[in-house]
């Protein structure tokens, strides 16, 4: 039986087409020029099959510009005979079939065969290109590429390798094996997007980072799943693997993109709620410059050929659409079910992530530390607050339409000054405590002339923010604050004031970059956007207290009011149990460890009331009416199962109404400067007894008369009846019940609706 060869690589050694145009430009130099035209139709061709085409049909155009071309295809032949192959010529037969993709013209002067398949010059010398059509049987067919086994029957079909041949016999198990490669293609390019996704984790590339994450196989897999099910689903849509690719790899950039640009201005990183901030984004973008580093370049150039080489090399999918129908069906199912039963599993989330070099404290590193898309896909489950039982917006709205938004009045306004003290209390109140010297001197002297309280906080030892945001707004249950927030700090805005929030530590704690922002204030200054510049260390409470004078200045300067809102870092815990040089309590019957770490404690809050001292004598001398508030966040955390606490000899059994106040009590201040005296003519002093903190705007604009939006003038309504909500007890007509003994439900169930409709509807001016 004859045998079939394919001419390129398995006869002739080396590329003819490209050989006899390099003899051409020896006779010719000008022909030179056809280089570019050569290389710009072979990158083409690449991703493209009408390219590529072209690219075979126009190649020999250049003898155009030749004399004497038949001499030419002589001379080549005769010069280039050595390049046949030897293992040809050893086994050539007269009957043998050629296949070749050169022109027939030159294949006929290097080998002596009548039975040559090859395409001819037009007149043009463009190549007039068409398949062959072959249905001989033969003994053994030699191939250059895999692809081409289907095309011929024989008994033995060889593709060479490198300089060897590889027998296929089983056509049909070699086609079964290429499709499964061809269906697994999409696991490959996934975890190609999956690795690319890693370098928008951060704002700049961090090996370490990206070690922990391909380190973490369970981390992988939930990061690498989302992309592949997108691709196959996609796939299957289309049947077209290349627009599949595309689109989900355009998904992947700009999630990456939108999350390093998040995280280089704001510390932040992209969140499932923020695809419905649609307006708020073109706003950034059009403030801000998105972040394309160099390898994000690279990354895009590399998957652009990828998706150009699918689309020139991966076929469509053949199956008919009742085969097609049920496999997308399937796979949405599938991604429905993992996202309810583990893209959104609190439990799963927590097992992975790195945690080991970041601070667990800021929510944007308990995100990065799982890479970009299972974070993405698992802060949908932030989206939603649940409302109360029976709520709706127009049971909302009928009992708002007794409240209408209130101005305040020209000559009524005055600069307010609102600082959060960490973990602050005031320790002389218990009389179990014997102290060697008033640390609290300077406080009790300023709450002398002011107005006080306690506030009943919701925290102990932690959750600043959760006291902060209830002072801010006004809420007891609070939103996802990833979009435009009702709060006092908008209302003041609306009134005029400059408003600003401060803190002297990192900005991206609690994620307060964002949230200040969506809350109204017009600057939140921190350690990264301000006093990184001034100091390398964190700002003790007489530094940071200059930066809210100098903003009350600029403020009233420039002719307008100034409302601020300022935590304070100083006397953060933990609390050291090594001895210091001052002692301010008699040593008695305590441990070591605790009377050294209270005695820390205290040293802090010497240095605090100093500071606050040294601020409101500043105010009381100011020229322009301010009033400054002052409380706690939070009790400090001193050791473990509150063994300071005991050993001190407070009771903090919160089934007691002596230690649920204990436990959970703060001070607060209202203390204004005489020209604020005189502005609403009131003295500012007296207790004000126990409320919660989000009752202290409340009890303030009350106090100087002012009625607020409709939202504060239906809060100041319920806390004519329950000044303190917590969890354990709620203060109702000045004493505390249990709260499953309230006696104004309805009150409190309205009070969820309201506090519901406004944390979730912002309402401009």
């Amino acid at each position: 039986m004859k045998n079939l060869y394919d001419f390129e690589k398995i006869i002739y050694c080396g590329n003819v087409n490209r050989d006899f145009y390099l003899f051409c430009c020896k006779k010719n130099k000008k022909l030179l020029i056809y280089v570019f035209i050569h290389l710009f139709y072979s990158f083409l061709g690449l991703f493209s099959l009408k390219c590529y085409y072209l690219k075979r049909k126009k190649y020999f155009v250049f003898l155009k510009k030749c004399n004497n071309v038949e001499t030419l295809f002589k001379e080549f032949g005769k010069l280039n005979k050595k390049k046949i192959s030897q293992f040809y010529i050893n086994k050539n037969k007269k009957n043998d079939v050629i296949i070749s993709y050169s022109p027939k013209k030159i294949v006929n002067y290097l080998i002596d065969n009548q039975n040559v398949y090859a395409p001819q010059f037009d007149e043009r010398y463009n190549l007039i290109i068409k398949d062959f059509e072959i249905n001989d049987d033969f003994n053994e067919i030699y191939i250059n590429r895999f692809s081409d086994k289907s095309k011929y029957n024989g008994k033995n079909i060889f593709v060479k390798k490198f300089n060897a041949f590889i027998l296929c016999k089983n056509k049909k198990s070699t086609k079964i094996i290429i499709t499964i490669l061809k269906y697994l293609l999409p696991i490959f390019l996934g975890i190609l997007l999956l690795l690319i996704t890693f370098e928008f984790t951060t704002v700049f590339i961090e090996l370490k980072r990206i070690y922990y994450y391909v380190t973490d196989i369970k981390l992988m897999l939930l990061n690498l799943f989302p992309i592949v099910l997108l691709i196959y689903l996609f796939w299957f849509i289309t049947k077209k693997l290349w627009i599949s690719f595309s689109f989900v790899s355009f998904l992947v950039f700009l999630i990456g993109i939108i999350n390093k640009t998040k995280l280089y201005y704001r510390d932040d990183v992209f969140k499932f709620e923020d695809i419905l901030l649609f307006k708020e984004a073109l706003t950034m973008t059009s403030r801000y410059d998105i972040i394309i580093n160099w390898y994000v370049i690279l990354s895009i150039i590399l998957v652009i050929i990828i998706i150009l080489l699918l689309k020139r090399f991966v076929s469509k999918i053949k199956f008919k659409y009742y085969v097609i129908y049920p496999i997308i069906i399937l796979l949405i199912t599938i991604g429905v079910i993992s996202y309810n039963k583990i893209y959104t599993n609190a439990t799963i989330y927590n097992s992975v992530g790195n945690l080991a070099d970041v601070n667990v404290w800021i929510a944007t590193r308990q995100s990065q530390v799982r890479g970009l898309i299972y974070p993405f896909i698992y802060s949908s489950t932030e989206m939603t607050v649940n409302p109360p039982d029976g709520y709706s917006e127009e049971k909302v709205k009928e009992i708002l339409d007794d409240y209408d938004y209130s101005d305040i009045e020209e000559d009524k306004k005055v600069n307010i000054i609102a600082i959060m003290l960490e973990a602050y209390n005031d320790f002389t109140k218990f009389d179990s405590i014997n102290f060697t010297e008033d640390v609290y001197e300077q406080f009790h002297e300023i709450k002398g002339n002011s107005l006080y309280g306690e506030l009943i906080v919701n925290v102990f030892g932690g959750g600043t923010a959760t006291t902060e945001r209830m002072f801010i707004t006004g809420f007891y249950n609070f939103p996802t604050f990833r979009k435009p927030t009702n709060s006092y700090a908008q209302y003041f805005k609306e009134q005029g004031y400059l408003v600003e929030a401060m803190h002297p530590i990192y900005g991206s704690f609690y994620n307060r970059n964002t949230v200040n922002l969506n809350l109204g204030f017009e600057n939140y200054w921190n350690y990264d956007n301000k006093f990184k510049a001034i100091t390398e260390n964190f700002l003790g409470d007489d530094e940071f207290y200059q930066y809210i004078i100098e903003g009350l200045q600029n403020a009233n300067d420039s002719g307008k009011k100034y409302f601020n809102f300022s935590v304070t870092y100083q006397n953060h815990g933990p609390y050291t149990t090594t001895p210091i040089e001052n002692n301010f309590i008699e040593k008695e019957n305590y441990s070591d460890n605790a009377y050294n770490m209270f005695n820390t404690y205290l040293n802090g809050i010497k240095s605090s009331n100093e500071a606050l001292y040294n601020l409101v004598d500043f105010i009381d001398n100011y020229n322009e009416p301010t009033i400054i508030i002052l409380f706690g966040d939070h009790n400090p955390y001193l050791g473990e199962n509150n063994y300071v606490y005991q050993e001190l000899g407070i009771n903090m059994d919160v089934s007691t109404e002596e230690g649920f106040t204990n436990y959970y009590g703060t001070p607060f201040v209202i203390h204004a400067n005489d020209e604020a005296k005189k502005v609403f003519d009131k003295e500012f002093v007296g207790d004000l007894g126990y409320i919660s903190p989000n009752f202290l705007m409340n009890e303030f604009f009350e106090y100087v008369g002012y009625e607020g939006n409709e939202y504060t003038q239906f809060t100041n309504d319920v806390k004519e009846y329950i000044d303190v909500i917590n969890p354990i007890y709620y203060e109702e007509d000045e004493e505390f019940v249990p709260v499953q003994a309230s006696e104004y439900t309805d009150l409190m169930n309205e009070f969820w609706l309201v506090n519901f409709y406004w944390m979730t509807n912002f309402k401009e001016k």
